[in-house]
């Protein structure tokens, strides 16, 4: 029997596809039948026959050829505008999911919780809340063979700003008496502190209304501050003016 000479290994490469595959087989198969016996090019044959059943065997079974194994276990990654989780309220809020260790040319469907009872799918979402607070929004990312992967975000939806308002009235008698009033301020759960202009204040929180005695005749800046549930606040000023009796 007459030895056949080794040929040259082919130069490495990555494949690109599962027919790349096939069609470097193919061309390796045909050089090598070129110059070889009767019974090398029969077992080279059979083993093409061979490639291409399994071919159309995975093709009847699955619907599409064996899909190549992932890097990686799935996962995604949930995205906020800006990359920020603080929004007002009764703005739209739009959430993007991205894929991790996605299967190349693996069809991913993607389920929404908004924390507010309310629920989206897709990709891309947007969503708009009714109340202010925290709320825990939940993706869940399902692909082939029940792969699943989930990403959540807490977002801070706040309350419209508050705005802080001052009514102010002396004595008119007696100047040095002073009576103010936040009650027209507006916002969420405010708080109310007071600056008197004179080293003296109300930091309680709670006083909407406060009066005050100035000591000495001047002109003396009255300040409130209000801030809300959610650390929100806003500032007034009001000149007020002490006469002499």
């Amino acid at each position: 029997m007459v030895s056949e000479a080794p040929s040259p290994a082919p130069a490495a490469s990555a494949p690109s596809s599962f027919f790349g595959e096939i069609r470097d087989e193919f061309a390796l198969v045909k050089k090598e039948a070129a110059t070889a016996s009767p019974l090398v090019r029969a077992f080279a044959v059979l083993s093409l026959v061979l490639a291409f059943v399994a071919v159309v065997a995975s093709i009847n079974a699955h619907g599409r050829l064996v899909s190549p194994i992932p890097s990686g276990p799935l996962a995604v990654r949930l995205e906020t505008p800006d990359g920020k989780a603080v929004a007002p309220v009764t703005a739209p809020v739009s959430l993007k999911a991205l894929p991790v260790n996605a299967d190349s040319g693996e069809k991913l469907t993607y389920s929404w919780v908004f924390g507010d009872g309310a629920t989206a799918t897709g990709a891309a979402v947007t969503h708009t809340y009714a109340s202010y607070g925290y709320y825990v929004v939940t993706v869940t990312a399902s692909g082939a063979q029940g792969r699943r992967a989930s990403a959540t975000t807490t977002l801070n939806i706040l309350p419209p700003a508050p705005k802080a308002v001052i009514k102010a009235t002396q004595d008119r008698a007696y100047s040095y008496m002073l009576s103010a009033d936040g009650t027209s301020s507006t916002g969420a759960e405010l708080r109310y502190y007071w600056d008197f202009g004179d080293g003296h204040g109300s930091d309680s929180g709670d006083e909407r209304k406060v009066s005050h005695f100035y000591l000495a005749a001047g002109t003396y800046t009255l300040t409130l501050t209000v801030v809300d549930v959610s650390g929100q606040q806003s500032i007034a000023t009001k000149q007020i003016t002490v006469k002499k009796p």
